[in-house]
Parts: C-alpha cells; sequence; structure tokens
C-alpha cells in the first residue's frame, strides 16, 4: 500500500511540469450503489435468525465527498488525482449478537461500513454531445475500510462490549479500478460541472470475505433454526458471501479552472 502512495506522489510531480497553466480543482459527491458480500452476510444472518421487515438489517447506498484535482494535456487527454470518502450504514435493526446484552430481549442495533480512499485516473474526450465534452475515464485507487457500531440513542465505536462478551472490528485496505464516462458541462470559461457515471471492480479485498462485519455480528448465536437448516442456508450463501465488492456509482462534480 505504501508503495501505490508514492507511485501516485511520484506520478503527480513528474507531469506537473508537462500541464502548466492547465490546472483544475473541485469537490466531488460521489454515491456507491451495491455491497458486496457485506449486504449478502447481513441478508444470510437475518435468514439465519428469521428477520423480516425494520428488524431486518441492511445497508443503505454509499455516500460521501471528496477532491480532486485535474492536470489537462492538450486538448483531448488530462490526468487526475482524488481523495474520497464515504459510507454505508443499516438500518436500526435487530441481530442475534443483542442476545449477549439484555437476558431473553433484543435491542436494536445500527453498522457502518466506511471509505477513504485515495486514486489517481487517466481521461480521454471521445466525442461532443451538443457542443458538450464527454470523456471517457478510468482509474486505480486504494485506501481503508472500517467497520463500527452504535446502539439506539449511542455513539459509534469498532468496540462492542456486552455482558459477557467483547466484540472488535476489523479494519480492510481494498484496492479498486473504475471505468465510465463524463460529461462536462463549462460555465463562463472558469467553472465547470462533470458528473461521472461508472463501474467499480475491487481488485484486493483487503483481509478478504467479510471479517469486518463479521467480528461484530455472529449469524448462528440463538438462532431458532434446525441444524440442518442452518448449514443450508449457510451452503446457499457460500458465493454470496464472498463475493468482490463491484458495484455503480454515481459522482457529482463541480470545479474551476486555476489556469488559463
Amino acid at each position: 500500500m505504501k508503495l501505490f502512495y508514492i507511485t501516485i506522489i511520484t506520478v503527480c510531480l513528474t507531469n506537473i511540469g508537462y500541464a502548466q497553466k492547465k490546472f483544475n480543482f473541485g469537490i466531488s459527491v460521489p454515491s456507491y450503489l451495491g455491497t458486496g458480500r457485506y449486504g449478502n452476510y447481513l441478508d444470510m444472518t437475518n435468514e439465519i435468525q428469521g428477520l423480516t421487515g425494520n428488524d431486518a438489517l441492511s445497508f443503505g447506498p454509499a455516500i460521501g465527498m471528496g477532491l480532486f484535482g485535474e492536470l489537462e494535456f492538450g486538448t483531448d487527454w488530462a490526468f487526475e488525482i482524488y481523495w474520497q470518502k464515504y459510507t454505508n450504514k443499516t438500518n436500526f435493526g435487530k441481530n442475534n449478537v443483542d442476545a449477549f446484552t439484555l437476558p431473553g430481549g433484543i435491542q436494536k442495533s445500527q453498522y457502518k461500513m466506511s471509505h477513504g480512499i485515495i486514486g489517481v485516473g487517466a481521461s480521454r474526450k471521445i466525442f461532443k454531445l451538443q457542443d458538450q465534452q464527454v470523456w471517457f475515464f478510468s482509474a486505480l485507487s486504494a485506501g481503508s475500510r472500517k467497520f463500527t457500531w452504535r446502539p439506539e440513542g449511542g455513539s459509534f465505536s469498532n468496540e462492542r462490549k456486552t455482558t459477557n462478551k467483547t466484540f472488535m472490528a476489523s479494519s480492510d485496505a481494498p484496492m479498486f479500478f473504475n471505468i465510465g464516462l463524463s460529461p462536462k458541462f463549462n460555465f463562463k470559461d472558469k467553472f465547470f460541472f462533470s458528473p461521472k457515471i461508472g463501474y467499480e471492480m475491487e481488485l484486493i479485498k483487503g483481509t478478504g470475505m467479510y471479517e469486518g462485519i463479521y467480528n461484530m455480528i455472529l449469524p448462528t448465536y440463538g438462532s431458532p433454526r434446525t441444524q440442518s437448516d442452518l448449514q443450508s442456508i449457510m451452503n446457499e450463501y457460500t458465493d454470496r458471501t464472498k463475493a468482490p465488492l463491484n458495484r455503480f456509482f454515481i459522482e457529482l462534480r463541480a470545479g474551476i479552472k486555476l489556469g488559463k
């Protein structure tokens, strides 16, 4: 991972000299659709516990914020470096770990999966649509993925202490590759709006599977299912709980042109 960050810095410094007076800077609002094996793991725990409706835990879409810098080369190519932070949160639902907290009862909980990434990418103008530019982009990114939990009315923590057990969430170091299209709308020669629509693929899973959230949710504790039913459900989800975190995304971008 350190080598990846060193490579990013080296590439940026190497190319700044070739992009004099063509630097753009802006902010972004990314939204990622889909949670891969992590969402599938929650589906499995809900089925094992027989939870449905508002009681069943499920992740919402990831929404966040970011910053980006872009170096233009001529009129058809651009190089960028960007940073993003985004989170997926579950609803306040029930899960079997809560049985440790209240004897014979269940307390509702919420879980959060957070990503912090830095990436580099390149884009090329491929055509115009009604005098507006449309670019094809690709990027490589890496960073951290962390998990936290909180009860209703409480604060998020990666540690969960119950009456007779402590649950500690782990963190991952994933790497992603994405591609897509981005129209660019220019305003008054200095400002621009360039939304992105793309697909992101997880190249490196970090620790793999779903250990981060698994360490906070045990799927079979106190389950009403028979042993054969448990085995059948877990077999059904074997491949799905190993699925990479591949998903579509939409990113709203706005920025200012600092060069001429």
